[in-house]
């Protein structure tokens, strides 16, 4: 996963505070540490790194460029580096490291913030512009990596997790909570404003957007880079839409396979992870390796995910989880909810899975998050459709309001007030699209 860490306009004591967040995080980097501290502008930036590429000293971060004056920490993934590193070398730079995050140094120098905007991955970066006294903080498109940050005592704190900021003076998550977030937490499930937590002052950086920071007075300014709406499609045949599709899904994926260490697909044996395990194979060079989380119920679904692995021929795993997991260590799942900002439960499955599968020596997994998203994978898509399409758009929006609301007795008539002013901003005549946007911008960023 890595992680990232910093302190802008700190004092002498943030270098102390920056290496006890960074140890605060260890588990999303442990192969290696790095830290930045400039006592004279008060910035102080680290990271903690999982190795994925480039597993040598020259891919350390906070990496830096020739003359020094661009220091980059990332956590993340850019799948489009090596297309960008091919323009920039044209161009005139030259690289040390194989890394993707030394294309972030070298694009900011070359395109200033407008490189967040040709970025194509899962990241979140902090960029310090030492030149002129200014630290970005940029979030992927939709929001796959955390950032968080927290202004207290006319400082700036930013980390991966929100835990980091125990480690402030006087400053704790614990008790420290923001009541108006709990009643949406409560009546939601999740927190519909995506920069929100319910700490009192630990906000987000919002997906697709890049938080602006002047080093010498603390001056903010929210930028967005990237819109979902701002790609047009002409409207296509049936047959044209299918192979572009194709085409988009084949690359997308190969792109994700890029490592230098193992990597592995989580087969549920449902339609996204099963294509997306099809697509590896085809793509991939190496034994296709699968996982899947076996549970002794009748929702077990590990008969379909062995069915496709049979017919695909990949390596296959089947990993028990059962009640006695959760109870044996329910505080360290607590602590991995730092920011709860979503009570899905799927989150510790997943925890314990990956804790899993690391034992066996897999460092990288690829999943089919985010398409049921966009393909209308959840029942309440069909609202969208006959009959539902013949009702009023206030009924179809209250009909979908209860049926992603999991808790519909608490303050039920404050949340759906408050849900349908939340719902007209994504309104128009398409309810499929209105539906995807929300699922998009405020439910999956999330998670």
């Amino acid at each position: 996963m890595c992680g990232i860490a910093g302190i802008i306009s700190g004092s002498k004591e943030s270098s102390n505070i920056l290496d006890n967040m960074l140890d605060s995080i260890k588990h999303r980097g442990p192969d290696d540490f790095g830290t930045l501290k400039d006592l004279k502008n008060g910035v102080f930036l680290g990271s903690r790194r999982l190795s994925i590429l480039d597993l040598s000293e020259k891919g350390k971060m906070p990496m830096f460029n020739e003359k020094r004056d661009v220091a980059v920490c990332q956590n993340g993934e850019i799948y489009n580096y090596s297309v960008l590193k091919e323009q920039l070398i044209s161009l005139g730079y030259k690289f040390k490291s194989g890394s993707d995050t030394e294309v972030i140094v070298h694009g900011y120098e070359e395109w200033g913030a407008k490189v967040f905007k040709k970025l194509q991955g899962m990241f979140a970066i902090s960029i310090y512009d030492i030149k002129n006294k200014k630290i970005l903080l940029a979030r992927d498109r939709v929001g796959i990596k955390p950032l968080y940050y927290l202004i207290y005592k006319n400082t700036l704190y930013f980390s991966s997790e929100a835990k980091s900021f125990n480690e402030i003076h006087n400053f704790s998550i614990g008790g420290n909570l923001d009541l108006e977030n709990v009643n949406k937490l409560l009546g939601f499930m999740f927190l519909p404003e995506s920069d929100q937590t319910i700490i009192n002052g630990v906000k987000k950086v919002l997906p697709g957007h890049y938080l602006e920071i002047n080093s010498s007075n603390l001056g903010t300014s929210l930028v967005k880079y990237w819109n979902i709406e701002d790609k047009k499609q002409d409207i296509k045949s049936f047959e044209e839409a299918v192979f572009e599709l194709e085409d988009l899904l084949t690359k997308t994926v190969s792109s994700h396979l890029m490592s230098d260490v193992p990597l592995g697909v989580l087969l549920s044996g449902g339609l996204d992870s099963s294509l997306l395990t099809a697509l590896v194979k085809k793509e991939s060079k190496s034994k296709t390796l699968t996982f899947n989380a076996k549970f002794d119920h009748k929702f077990n679904e590990s008969d379909f995910a062995k069915q496709v692995a049979l017919h695909l021929d990949t390596e296959h795993t089947e990993i028990l989880i059962d009640a006695s997991h959760v109870n044996r260590d329910i505080e360290g799942y607590i602590k991995d909810y730092d920011d709860l900002t979503t009570f899905d439960p799927g989150l510790i499955t997943t925890k314990i899975l990956c804790a899993e599968i690391k034992k066996r020596g897999v460092t990288v997994l690829l999943l089919g998050e985010g398409a049921d998203e966009i393909f209308g994978g959840y029942s309440w898509f069909g609202l969208s459709q006959l009959p539902f399409s013949l009702l009023p758009r206030v009924f179809q929006s209250s009909f979908y309001y209860y049926a992603i609301s999991r808790n519909v007795t608490f303050k039920p008539y404050y949340f759906y007030k408050y849900w349908q002013k939340k719902y007209s901003e994504y309104h128009n005549n398409d309810v499929f699209k209105n539906v995807s946007s929300v699922e998009l911008r405020l439910q999956l960023p999330n998670h």
